[in-house]
């Protein structure tokens, strides 16, 4: 763990320099091998790129090293002539610890170390201060995962959080800062609903257009509903502003799994409910399971924005309630216990979001668009009230045996059955736009296209050049002979102007 982590250079004292001030204050007699072997053993060139962990890149050079070793007067170091000046360097040496100066520019590193002096190398001596993280080798550059390393350095320094709190509180403040964004999603996507029955015919109109390759027709839809989105104010770009989250989530996902993979001192002894350790996966698979399972009735819920009604999303219905929970459960069976907690926390938030925007008062408080509501046709029928009221004393006299006879039907059995029934209807509504798409061409007379052979076109191109040619003969020829007429004309106009 030692070789693959950078040691920044505040830790502790900086042994070139202390040797190269003792140098300096002792005499010439006194500068033994000794000392000049110590200072020559600290210096090397810059680091390559190394890897650091499973999937951490090192990508700065070694700083300089701060190493504690048991001593300097260390006995392969040591000269083995005594010198009375010689003893007098291990208390101004001393002295110089106690102080900690500051670092000369000389630029140090540990790549000349033996194995034996890097095991005093230890990375939990290093301050918690903001870079924390990436001064033990969690380094990755500017972007999400530096805003995440950020957030979770500030409230566990400065917080005073664990690293689980921190984690958490992450996800919160991370759905917090896209709260604006989803309430604006979520505003125009009931705008959209409310304006489908305006909205729908124009889409029927622009689909019918591009198979029969009427651009203009196509224009002039695409005209209409615009204009019908700028009456409503629907802006459709807001619908995209929440997938900002998803490269803050990536970064979030980088930063957990580098800190449990290095491990990141003190994360590998904290504990979470029944988890012993974090940094390993949750032995029993709730956290998993449990996120797959929200995730699930989010989207069963409608999702965390609206219910879309659209053929498309309602064709990939069924891959959203089941397909996704149960690749996203499988995924993250085995990741670090760490991650489990953060995409547990997230789901939860976003089921709870989910509620809250599907609540009428939680939108009008915030000014939101109401979702139409769906309409009840079972009370549209004028007859079925009479006929429920005609029904009713039959069915007062055996209701409790109708109630008893109604079988029990298992968990698992309605899970089967709901996914059988959600596989018909994809299956059902792919084959009605199948069966759109493959409507026959017709050209505007009415004809339908039917698909040439190569030769067929070959035959079509030149017929089509042939009778290109026929015709400017032929307007040449009829505008030559209409300057012959106007020349006429022209000729029988001057000779009759003599004549008088």
């Amino acid at each position: 763990m030692l070789g693959k982590t950078g040691v920044r250079p505040w830790a502790a004292v900086s042994v070139s320099s202390v040797t190269r001030r003792t140098m300096l204050a002792a005499p010439l007699s006194a500068r033994h091998l000794s000392t000049v072997t110590t200072r020559k053993f600290l210096q090397s060139k810059s680091r390559s790129p190394t890897q650091n962990a499973p999937g951490l890149l090192m990508t700065s050079s070694w700083s300089s090293v701060v190493v504690q070793f048991a001593g300097l007067a260390n006995p392969r170091f040591n000269s083995t002539t005594t010198n009375p000046s010689s003893t007098s360097a291990p208390s101004s040496l001393n002295s110089i610890d106690t102080v900690n100066p500051p670092l000369s520019s000389d630029v140090e590193s540990i790549d000349s170390l033996s194995a034996a002096d890097l095991v005093s190398v230890d990375i939990s001596q290093i301050p918690e201060t903001l870079g924390y993280l990436k001064a033990i080798g969690l380094d990755y550059g500017w972007g999400p995962s530096r805003l995440i390393e950020t957030i979770l350095e500030s409230l566990h320094i400065h917080g005073g959080l664990p690293w689980v709190g921190a984690t958490i509180t992450t996800a919160v403040l991370l759905r917090v800062a896209m709260l604006k964004f989803a309430i604006d999603a979520s505003d125009t996507s009931a705008k959209v609903a409310s304006v489908k029955h305006l909205t729908q015919p124009i889409q029927e109109e622009v689909k019918r257009c591009y198979r029969e390759n009427d651009t203009i027709g196509m224009q002039r839809a695409l005209s209409t509903r615009r204009i019908i989105n700028e009456n409503y104010n629907i802006k459709l770009m807001k619908l995209a502003y929440p997938m900002i989250q998803i490269p803050l989530n990536f970064g979030a996902f980088r930063v957990l799994r580098g800190m449990s993979a290095l491990p990141v001192p003190g994360l590998d002894s904290e504990s979470f409910l029944w988890l012993s350790s974090v940094t390993v996966h949750d032995p029993l698979f709730i956290l998993p399971v449990s996120t797959g399972l929200l995730m699930h009735y989010t989207f069963k819920l409608g999702g965390e924005v609206s219910a879309s009604t659209d053929q498309t999303a309602m064709a990939a219905r069924p891959l959203l309630l089941y397909g996704l929970p149960v690749l996203s459960t499988v995924c993250t069976l085995f990741l670090p216990g760490i991650l489990q907690i953060f995409f547990a926390s997230t789901s939860v938030l976003a089921i709870l979001q989910s509620y809250a925007f599907h609540s009428y008062s939680f939108r009008r408080a915030l000014g939101m668009s109401p979702f139409p509501k769906r309409p009840d046709y079972s009370s549209n029928t004028p007859t079925g009230s009479k006929v429920r009221i005609i029904e009713a004393p039959r069915d007062n006299s055996t209701a409790s045996s109708h109630i008893e006879q109604v079988p029990k039907v298992s968990f698992i059995d309605r899970f089967i059955s709901s996914c059988q029934n959600s596989i018909k209807d994809t299956r059902k509504k792919m084959e009605d736009v199948v069966r759109q798409n493959q409507k026959v061409e017709k050209f505007a007379d009415g004809t339908p296209k039917v698909r040439m052979t190569k030769k067929q076109l070959q035959d079509a191109v030149a017929y089509e050049n042939k009778r290109r040619e026929e015709l400017a003969l032929e307007r040449e020829t009829r505008n030559k002979e209409r300057q012959m007429e106007y020349r006429r004309k022209v000729a029988e106009k001057k000779r009759k102007q003599k004549e008088i």
